[in-house]
């Protein structure tokens, strides 16, 4: 797993570096640019055979289309706290933690409905690879932004050496 987390680690960086500070234009070209990396890294980890590569890639392009509308919805979501992290009331941080959970719970519906989708296209180890990876490579996004995000009021938390 050393090589795909590098793999991912190295294709979010510039999502994690400038998350706070991009452009409608931009964030388009970056969710396009990881969108191709992330192609490499499914097809490096998750190996349909003849029988099954050309099912497994069609439902993973329609599983990649919706995603990218919850990852707009997750930018959106940074960009708002970004703006007024230093300064949200009680109200506003409520408001914005329950989009959060809406977010999350929108996040592993389409992981499960996805499963199920390419189990029934191609088999149950396939459709356990892919969420393997997709998860592993959730993970590390979530982790990777929530060590750059300022507590609400506070100072960023940064990592003791």
């Amino acid at each position: 797993m050393n090589m795909i987390k590098g793999l991912i680690l190295g294709s979010i960086v510039l999502f994690t570096i400038n998350a706070f500070s991009q452009t409608k234009s931009e964030v388009d070209f970056i969710k396009n640019e990881l969108g191709l990396e992330k192609k490499v890294i499914i097809e490096r980890f998750v190996k349909p055979d003849k029988a099954n590569k050309e099912a497994f890639d069609k439902v993973y392009a329609e599983y990649e289309a919706e995603q990218q509308d919850l990852s707009l919805e997750k930018f959106e979501l940074l960009s708002q706290y970004a703006q007024t992290w230093e300064t949200m009331s009680n109200d506003e941080a409520d408001a914005w933690t329950k989009k959060v959970f809406v977010l999350g719970t929108k996040r592993d519906k389409l992981l499960r409905e996805y499963y199920i989708k390419i189990k029934d296209a191609t088999n149950a180890k396939l459709a356990t690879q892919f969420l393997q990876v997709e998860m592993y490579a959730l993970s590390v996004v979530r982790n990777s932004i929530f060590k750059n995000m300022p507590f609400v009021g506070e100072e960023r938390i940064e990592e003791k050496k």
